[in-house]
């Protein structure tokens, strides 16, 4: 991550900004930020997986010689 990105502790920008509009009861802003990026890369998996099951499904449909499982 670029150091533009990341506030004077370290912390991705963004989980600050989260942390100081909504701070989760008796959280500190470290755990917030790992339960951002957490939460960042689980969205990120399953857009990805969404992704190529919708493409599977269309080759599945056109039939282009693959094999359906």
């Amino acid at each position: 991550m670029s150091p533009s990105r990341l506030n004077t502790e370290g912390i991705p920008a963004a989980s600050t900004r989260i942390h100081k509009s909504f701070p989760r009861r008796g959280s500190t802003l470290e755990q917030d930020a790992e339960i951002y990026s957490t939460e960042h890369r689980l969205a990120s998996f399953s857009k990805t997986r969404l992704i190529k099951l919708k493409e599977k499904k269309k080759r599945d449909q056109e039939g282009d010689g693959r094999k359906k499982s």
